[in-house]
């Protein structure tokens, strides 16, 4: 059996990869694949990091090396070059605080960009649709630059870096599905309704890829025709989670209610 090792997945000195047989990669697998990578980044240590790619490791396995942007020698006293944690829970800030984070977004980037080459590789009339919230500052950490290359919007704060901004995914998507899980929906000047979230997507991702908002359904119980109009006509398609949800608060009608109330207004 053919195998595909995707992602070193995390930011320690081991490469690491998930192997997946490739007859069932497909779009699915992908997305799986990538909600277990976030997980994943988060709680890996270096012995069970060690562990996993002794495992992962097969004579069929074809896998793929990547470069990032951070030389491992100069990180000479880790983890304080990079970041500590102070008592008040703040962080103190190493000598290459900001090439950390740029490192771990261009792991991330180098995902995505191979997940698309293997799709393609299989058949190019696959789209790639990636998911991430929509306060993008709030995920650096994450390494989720779902921005376009393009945009500058990281220098506004202490971690980024024209590295970082250089790390934008957005050019390997087809779909950025914008996490806008947020109660208010209307808003231009409030950075917490679904209506600033679609903007500023847009405005970073530019013409790079589709944007299509997306809405969390526990939160619009009673006013979700709103939120899924508002969707349709601030972005190029809508995605509602999750399907339980609606089905138990039996949201059929005023979802299409909002759909009916977007398609009027073209």
């Amino acid at each position: 059996m053919d195998y595909i090792a995707v992602l070193p997945l995390s930011a320690c000195p081991v490469y690491h990869a998930i192997v997946i047989p490739s007859h069932v990669l497909n779009i699915i697998t992908i997305m799986i694949t990538l909600k277990t990578m976030s997980l994943y980044l988060n709680v890996i240590s270096p012995h069970r990091a060690t562990t996993f790619k002794k495992k992962a490791v097969s004579p069929e396995a074809v896998f793929f090396t990547f470069n990032v942007p951070l030389d491992q020698e100069k990180v000479r006293n880790f983890p304080d070059n990079i970041f500590t944690w102070n008592a008040d829970g703040t962080k103190n800030p190493g000598v290459y605080y900001k090439e950390w984070w740029a490192f771990r977004a261009n792991v991330i980037t180098s995902f995505v960009k191979e997940v698309r080459k293997e799709i393609h590789s299989i058949n190019n009339k696959v789209e790639l649709e990636y998911w991430a919230a929509s306060w993008i500052h709030g995920i650096y950490g994450q390494g989720q630059n779902w921005a376009s290359p393009k945009s500058d919007f990281s220098l506004n704060y202490p971690w980024g870096s024209k590295a970082y901004n250089e790390s934008g995914f957005a050019p390997y998507l087809d779909t950025f599905l914008c996490g806008t899980y947020l109660e208010r929906i209307y808003g231009m000047d409030d950075p917490e309704s679904i209506e600033y979230g679609i903007a500023r997507a847009r405005r970073l991702v530019g013409n790079d890829c589709k944007v299509f908002g997306t809405i969390y359904a526990l939160n619009h119980k009673t006013n979700i025709a709103d939120a899924v109009s508002l969707c349709l006509e601030k972005s190029e398609g809508l995605m509602i989670f999750d399907i339980v949800q609606v089905i138990e608060m039996n949201l059929w009608d005023d979802i299409q209610k909002g759909i009916e109330r977007a398609e009027a207004q073209r």
